[in-house]
């Protein structure tokens, strides 16, 4: 069903007002105005206060009475669109699984597999020697490896590496 824009009249909120109340579909509704830098739909609410929200948490919140919390997750990867229906509370660490679960990004890379290491596991075994064979700091052996000390200090530790023997 095609969205017609406000007319002269009638406000960007209260646009969305009308739209999420008298729309009842499941089909992306494409915010027809002006946009965050990352396409999300803007809405700035009126003076004195004016505050820049987004269409798809506003819309969540008039169609479902609070706001998402902790974030407003879009189903439908559709960043323009601000059908609440397509709306699912979720935290930062639950959108970034929800991207690599359907391809939008690809996992995480450990160890050598992280194409940015600066260490391999043989280093990583060098340092961890140099280290308890004593008369070198952490931060020496950051230098010579060139990594930082708090990296030296996690592989030593085990917090990074673990797998390494």
């Amino acid at each position: 069903m095609a969205q017609r824009k406000s007319t002269t009249t009638e406000t960007h909120l209260q646009y969305l007002i009308r739209i999420v109340k008298t729309r009842d579909d499941n089909e992306c509704w494409y915010w027809p105005f002006g946009k965050t830098g990352n396409r999300y739909g803007a809405v700035v609410t009126p003076k004195p206060h004016r505050k820049q929200l987004k269409a798809h948490k506003l819309a969540f919140k008039i169609r479902y009475g609070h706001w998402p919390k902790p974030c407003g997750l879009h189903k439908c990867d559709n960043h323009p669109c601000f059908n609440p229906r397509h709306i699912f509370e979720g935290t930062n660490k639950d959108n970034t699984e929800d991207m690599i679960r359907k391809g939008r990004q690809a996992p995480p890379r450990y160890g050598v597999a992280n194409n940015l290491a600066k260490v391999n596991p043989e280093i990583v075994k060098m340092i961890r020697q140099e280290y308890s064979a004593g008369g070198i700091t952490q931060h020496k052996l950051g230098e010579k490896y060139g990594i930082s000390q708090n990296a030296v200090h996690a592989m030593i530790a085990r917090k990074s590496w673990a797998n390494v023997s």
